[in-house]
């Protein structure tokens, strides 16, 4: 497959839009039903890891930025915080950890995403730095690749993160968000970027216009994003790219092979609650103790502009065997739990799960289901929940 990268040039911008695939095929026209309908399974009601939990807990994570489970099962956690991986056996246990603050081999500046490569090596992705480093089972660097972005785009690599890699090497960034155009309304603009893809060596493959989408609210020298608008979360795993919006139902299946698949949800649109807005500014506005600056919160959240109707999905995941996971928005913010809808690669929902709303999950597997768990301080930990098997 021939791949390369296209600028099309519009006045004095540079846009990048190549897909490392040319084919579609036809959307499909998915209805998401009753879940009564559909079956459903339970995640046993404790997890059987946390791992920094609690103030005896052995290690105190800063900020963890992302979760992977390698070949073995053994989990690699990567903590931005501190600059370090670190690697826990079945059992939860600490094994080992690499990695320091720094410039030099082995050191970060930043952590963006570790990825398992084989039985037992990593690649991690540092931003500040522009380059992956491969380690081996013993922390040892294995080498260094240095990444730049497109030559002309307009942002940088600082908001990327690493989340996948081929057989043959290759990688695949995701955004954050930071390439701001006009958005849809008065104040807003919507930060965007495209995924790409590096080969081992360094080289730049192509960019794909799935992208992480943010909308910004910008007034009176305050940013802040608009929530539940029009935005579009991409996840990746399994060899594939999926794109889904949040309000619009569409799904986007990029396949290793280049291939494109759409699938659109068929749900009902729903007017935005007026309660859930009013909930959502004062899980803001709650947390600050200063009254006149509560005051002026309050004051700038109610000239926001807020969509009129209602998301249908708040997040996505490529489960371990490919099938897509999506987040069903729930805009009552005193939920305890989240709804995951499982959607195979025929667009049909086959299966969901209520998964507790403090863990976002990062891996979903047939036997477990592993996440980020914050708590009521923000406090970041790691949990593992097995499947119910009585589900």
């Amino acid at each position: 497959m021939t791949v390369g990268l296209l600028a099309l040039l519009t006045g004095c911008e540079q846009q990048y839009v190549k897909t490392w695939g040319t084919g579609s095929d036809p959307a499909t026209l998915t209805e998401i039903i009753e879940l009564s309908e559909i079956p459903g399974r339970r995640l046993e009601e404790d997890p059987d890891i946390r791992i920094g939990e609690g103030e005896d807990a052995a290690l105190l994570f800063h900020r963890i930025n992302d979760v992977s489970v390698r070949e073995d099962g053994s989990l690699v956690v990567a903590d931005e915080g501190d600059f370090k991986l670190y690697i826990f056996t079945l059992t939860g246990d600490l094994h080992s950890e690499m990695g320091a603050p720094g410039f030099g081999p082995g050191e970060f500046r930043r952590i963006a995403g570790a990825v398992p490569v084989g039985a037992d090596s990593l690649v991690v992705f540092d931003p500040a730095a522009l380059r992956l480093t491969s380690f081996d089972a013993t922390g040892e660097v294995l080498e260094t690749v240095r990444l730049e972005p497109p030559v002309g785009a307009q942002y940088a690599l600082d908001t990327y993160h690493l989340a996948d890699r081929d057989e043959n090497g290759s990688v695949i960034l995701i955004p954050r968000g930071r390439v701001v155009r006009a958005g849809p309304e008065p104040g807003v603009r919507r930060e965007t970027q495209p995924v790409l893809r590096y080969a081992s060596d360094g080289e730049l493959l192509g960019a794909l216009e799935a992208r992480q989408e943010l909308e910004i609210w910008d007034a009176e020298g305050v940013s802040m994003e608009v929530p539940h608008g029009d935005h579009r979360s991409v996840a990746v795993g399994s060899g594939r790219v999926v794109e889904v919006g949040h309000q619009t139902g569409r799904v986007r299946v990029w396949s290793r092979d280049g291939s494109m698949s759409e699938i659109t949800l068929a749900v009902e649109q729903r007017p935005m609650d007026a309660s859930a807005r009013d909930a959502w500014m004062a899980s803001y506005t709650d947390r600050i103790e200063d009254r006149p600056q509560r005051q002026q919160a309050e004051a700038l959240l109610g000239q926001m502009p807020f969509p009129e109707t209602a998301p249908y999905v708040s997040d996505v995941r490529v489960g371990e065997d490919g099938a897509i996971w999506l987040a069903a928005a729930d805009l009552d913010l005193a939920r305890t739990e989240t709804t995951w809808i499982r959607i195979d690669d025929e667009g049909r929902a086959t299966g969901w799960v209520r998964v507790p709303a403090s863990l976002r999950p990062h891996a979903i597997g047939d036997a477990q289901l592993i996440g980020i768990w914050t708590d009521s301080l923000g406090v970041q930990s790691v949990r593992r929940y097995r499947w119910d098997e009585g589900s």
